[in-house]
């Protein structure tokens, strides 16, 4: 792992320039960025990264440093005028990406989301791809990749995974796409290193109904050309039961969610306000009092 790391940085010096690091905040109008230094980064408004990346392949947010957090806080990321090869590309340990809406990845390279070589121990969730052409995408991560609660629908291929071990869980998640998941057709990992359910937790299909292989089980697509086991969601359901509660903080829109929270983040917890504490004190006190004079 620490090879492939000094490789990547050796290449990444090789070209000259290299992109900027991303602020810990970011919204507005942004050049391609790395996210090279551990931490917490955040979206504050609807972001739009524009201009060529001067490392390759042609990208918005590279991450390469471990122990990161990027949420989104449920603003977009617009991607769609600059023909890049992704939106978010992890190649660190212990990433976790989320609250995303991203869209206008084209490139059959990567993805809008996406695990790169080596990484393991990430996570991406609550998050909304569309209109790209791999939703997320998971290629050559060695183990505990976990994809939950997040919408992949309108991308030519929803889910791609490539050379991927093992401990890739994913569960909880709404896909509707023209194919849901793909993986390349010589390779058997999309079959034997993902589980597609996790405790008692399975995914919503578009296609899933009486007539998909392995019903009331749903099979997903294991080039079964090639004589590879089915690979078996045990708990699906379909895309039309997906939850209606995730509103965009920064577009707006409402848009089908599988365990969203809508707001700014998925961890908000309610708070009182003063006037609100004030009112439920003085009803309290005044049911006590009701109750004494009984």
């Amino acid at each position: 792992m620490k090879k492939t790391i000094l490789m990547f940085i050796i290449a990444l010096f090789a070209v000259g320039v290299v992109n900027a690091t991303c602020p810990t905040s970011m919204s507005g109008t942004i050049s391609p960025c790395i996210i090279d230094v551990p931490g917490t980064y955040a979206l504050s408004g609807d972001l739009e990264v524009t201009g060529p990346s001067t490392v390759g392949p042609n990208g918005a947010i590279w991450i390469t440093a471990s122990d990161v957090t990027l949420d989104c806080s449920n603003y977009m990321v617009d991607l769609i005028s600059e023909g890049y090869d992704f939106g978010i590309l992890s190649f660190g340990e212990r990433v976790t990406v989320k609250n995303c809406e991203i869209f206008g990845i084209t490139s059959n390279s990567f993805g809008a989301i996406a695990v790169g070589s080596d990484s393991h121990d990430n996570t991406i969730q609550n998050s909304y791809s569309h209109d790209n052409f791999f939703g997320i995408s998971v290629q050559g991560t060695p183990s505990n990749t976990i994809i939950n609660d997040n919408v992949v629908e309108s991308n030519t291929k929803g889910i791609y995974i490539v050379s991927t071990d093992s401990n890739v869980l994913f569960y909880g998640n709404c896909l509707n796409n023209t194919e849901n998941t793909d993986g390349p057709t010589n390779d058997y990992v999309i079959c034997t290193g993902t589980n597609w359910d996790y405790l008692g937790e399975g995914n919503f299909w578009s296609d899933y109904n009486a007539g998909n292989p392995g019903y009331p089980d749903y099979d997903v697509d294991c080039h079964p050309t090639l004589g590879n086991p089915p690979s078996t969601d045990h708990e699906p359901g379909h895309f039309d039961i997906c939850d209606l509660e995730f509103t965009a903080a920064g577009s707006g829109t409402s848009f089908i969610g599988g365990g969203f929270g809508g707001g700014p983040s998925d961890e908000a917890v309610p708070e009182l306000s003063a006037i609100g504490i004030g009112a439920l004190i003085i009803s309290v006190v005044a049911g006590f009092l009701v109750l004494k004079k009984k």
